[in-house]
C-alpha cells in the first residue's frame, strides 16, 4: 500500500501478497480500508513507543507533550499510508482514534495529574485535539497552510490545556528535537 498508494491496491492485491483467499480476507476485513486500521494502529504504536524514547525523560509534562503532537503532525505528514488512513479511508472517528494511538490522552492526563495542565474533562480535550490535528494536516497537504502551522497548533492546544501564551510560544519556538530512525518493535511484538 505504502509502495503503490492505497488507490491502486485491490482487495486481490492484498489477499495475494498475504497469501490468503478471498473469503478469508472478508472474515476479518469489510474492505481494505479496514485493513488500514491494524497498520496504522501498529505504526503509531511503534512511532509512540520512539516518543517516549525521546521525551520520557523530560521534567515538564507541557514540553514533552509539545514535542510529541509536533513531531505526530510531521510523521502523518511525511507518511502517504497514514495520511490515506486519516483522510480518504472513511473509516468512522473511533477507528481513525484507535489508529493513531493513546498517547496524546496519556500525556494529557500526566500533565492534568501534576497540575501543569488545566482542563475540566480529558475526553472534550482528546476530541479537540484530533478535530485540531486533522484540520491542520488536511490544510497543509492542500497548501493552504504550510508546516510551520505545525507548531502554531501545537501552541495554541497547549493554551487551551493552560499553559500560558508566552511560555506555549516559547516551548514552541524551541529546536523540534530529532527523532531516531530505530527500528523499535512494538509492545505486541516484543512480547512474542
Amino acid at each position: 500500500m505504502r509502495e503503490q498508494g492505497v488507490d491502486a491496491i485491490t482487495v486481490q492485491d492484498i489477499t495475494e501478497r498475504a497469501d490468503v483467499g478471498h473469503g478469508s480476507f472478508y472474515i476479518h476485513f469489510e474492505s481494505k480500508n479496514d485493513v488500514l486500521v491494524p497498520i496504522a494502529r501498529d505504526h503509531a504504536l511503534r512511532f509512540s513507543l520512539q516518543l517516549d524514547d525521546l521525551t520520557g525523560k523530560y521534567e515538564d509534562p507541557a514540553a514533552a507533550f509539545a514535542t510529541n503532537v509536533r513531531h505526530l503532525f510531521r510523521a502523518i505528514a511525511g507518511d502517504p499510508l497514514w495520511s490515506y488512513f486519516i483522510f480518504r479511508s472513511g473509516l468512522p472517528n473511533e477507528k481513525l482514534r484507535e489508529g493513531i494511538g493513546d498517547a496524546g490522552r496519556r500525556d494529557l492526563e500526566k500533565g492534568y495529574t501534576s497540575g501543569r495542565f488545566l482542563f475540566p474533562h480529558v475526553d472534550t480535550v482528546v476530541s479537540f485535539l484530533l478535530g485540531a490535528l486533522v484540520g491542520v494536516l488536511d490544510d497543509v497537504s492542500r497548501g493552504i497552510l504550510d508546516e510551520r502551522a505545525f507548531d502554531t497548533a501545537t501552541e495554541l492546544v497547549l493554551r487551551v490545556v493552560g499553559v500560558s501564551i508566552d511560555e506555549a510560544a516559547e516551548i514552541c519556538g524551541r529546536p523540534l528535537p530529532p527523532m531516531e530512525n530505530g527500528n523499535r518493535k512494538s509492545a505486541k511484538s516484543e512480547s512474542t
